[in-house]
């Protein structure tokens, strides 16, 4: 729901909808989540220089990036964002008082549900973090309740206006009966059947061969081995100088139990999505800007870290090397690029069906399968609720349910144009 309106801005100030809004939309978002990573790690470690270098992966991973799974707008970015911006909120408020950590962060959290469903988890356990900080700092049992309330104050109000439309059963099959079904075809015998069969050997060598590939080559695992890697040095680094109440310290349980609920929702799946990891990738330098905040604390003193830097700049040169070489890899073989002119941007939409029509004809258009670009190119509105046919397709419990669901939306909805496009 809330991707759908926040891509929808356009339309306030009376422009089309098209790549390039969707594309400008997606920026926006990662400068945020960017912008709220640099504030907390500066806010934990209080050094500009270590703080560029935490900061240094992240920003150059998606400034570089050539993975098709991170150069569209997806519903990642919108959730991490709140994710993001409530932890962000929580760390500047040591006591937590402020109406920002009891009213805004609860409302973010909230608001996770209706962005990506799935990282909702991760969600919970940020707000079950507010909570129990209430709880240790023995604030007033009022701040509980006005917690809690924001925090299901979303989803009432949602929740609301899909019953009186008439589509909270419509969500529930959505967000739930078909994640499910979803995850537990994933996870199941069957698919791997299928992958293997004979028909399909070819396709389950490439899949195998390309994961590998993008665990060797791709600069989104190259930026997670170099935090493993600083995090690593940190934790010898505390073991060494006799740093060993770390991992009971309250503030590094939190962002490990944050990091480990992101690793459990991106895996459950059972997908190979890659762009799940937006959501992972921010956190982890937030991690290690913990472990080097407690190290420096611990002995009252700032610490040396010429180990540390000689090791990051290390780190940070291999990235760049893999980031320059992105335009070379395999997965960026798959565009076809021209030189970039100002002349070929264009803020409005090409209509690529209307030499079918009359200019000043309302046209509505259905796509029976996969090619929702054509949405977009064509500026119709759609006749169905989905912009490709997979739940009608691909075997699933409800099937019959969004086929008869299908039938409804086009019978109120007339298309004047159906594309078959499986």
């Amino acid at each position: 729901i809330l991707n759908s309106l926040i891509l929808g801005w356009p339309e306030i100030f009376n422009l089309d909808i098209i790549f390039l809004s969707t594309r400008v939309t997606a920026i926006i978002l990662l400068a945020i989540i960017i912008l709220c990573v640099l504030k907390i790690i500066h806010f934990q470690i209080q050094k500009i220089y270590h703080t560029l270098i935490l900061i240094a992966p992240l920003w150059i991973f998606f400034l570089f990036t050539k993975d098709p799974d991170f150069l569209h707008y997806s519903t990642e970015l919108l959730s991490t964002t709140f994710l993001t911006l409530s932890y962000l909120l929580i760390k500047l408020d040591k006591n937590f008082s402020k109406k920002n950590t009891i009213i805004i962060a609860p409302i973010l959290l909230g608001l996770v549900f209706f962005s990506k469903i799935q990282f909702f988890p991760v969600a919970i356990i940020i707000f079950l973090i507010i909570l129990i900080e209430l709880f240790l700092q023995k604030k007033d049992l009022r701040k509980y309740f006005i917690s809690v309330f924001f925090f299901l104050l979303p989803s009432f109000i949602i929740f609301t206006l899909l019953f009186v439309s008439g589509n909270l059963k419509d969500f529930f099959i959505n967000n739930f009966i078909f994640a499910y079904d979803f995850i537990s075809f994933s996870q199941s015998k069957n698919i791997l059947f299928e992958v293997y069969s004979e028909k399909k050997i070819n396709t389950a060598i490439s899949v195998g061969e390309g994961f590998k590939k993008h665990l060797t080559l791709n600069l989104v695992f190259h930026i997670i081995y170099f935090y493993f890697f600083i995090s690593l040095l940190l934790l010898f680094k505390a073991i060494k100088i006799g740093f060993k109440s770390i991992i009971f310290n309250k503030d590094i349980i939190f962002i490990s139990l944050i990091i480990l609920s992101l690793v459990a929702v991106i895996l459950i799946p059972g997908k190979m999505h890659r762009h799940y990891l937006i959501a992972l990738v921010p956190f982890l330098p937030i991690f290690i800007s913990q472990l080097m905040c407690l190290i420096i604390s611990d002995f009252k003193k700032e610490t040396r870290f010429s180990f540390l830097s000689f090791f990051s700049i290390g780190f940070l040169i291999l990235t760049m090397i893999s980031a320059f070489l992105e335009k070379d890899k395999f997965y960026s073989k798959k565009f076809d690029r021209i030189p970039f002119k100002k002349q070929n941007i264009h803020l409005s939409s090409p209509r690529i069906f209307q030499y079918l029509f009359d200019e000043d004809k309302q046209t509505k258009l259905y796509i029976w399968g996969w090619m929702p670009k054509w949405y977009i190119l064509s500026y119709m509105t759609p006749s169905s609720r989905e912009t490709i046919s997979e739940k009608q397709i691909i075997k699933n419990i409800n099937r019959d349910y969004y086929r008869s669901r299908l039938l409804n939306d086009l019978n109120e909805n007339k298309p004047d144009l159906i594309i078959d496009f499986v």
